[in-house]
């Protein structure tokens, strides 16, 4: 029984590993907008907060963000079997 409640928590943590993974996948696709209308004119009065940072720059700090996200989830899919199967420990 002990077991089956070890195993019910650790897929409970993993989805939510999952599910927060997938939350931040969202934001730098978010992120991906912004970063197209950096440098755009703003056509009225108050045109927002300024910012000195090159496009590019964030542009690649973004491609480098995703390319770490995209190997954690990889390695995640690879030990998937032995995280649900194992207690997590913090």
């Amino acid at each position: 029984m002990q077991i089956e409640a070890i195993n019910k928590a650790s897929q409970e943590k993993y989805q939510s590993m999952v599910t927060a993974l997938n939350a931040v996948l969202l934001a730098l696709e978010e992120s991906d907008k912004l970063i197209k209308k950096m440098g755009e004119k703003p056509n009225v009065a108050f045109s927002g907060w300024q910012n000195s940072v090159d496009k590019e720059d964030v542009k690649k700090a973004r491609e480098k963000a995703g390319r770490s996200l995209e190997d954690f989830r990889a390695d995640l899919k690879t030990y998937e079997a032995e995280l649900l199967s194992r207690q997590w420990r913090v």
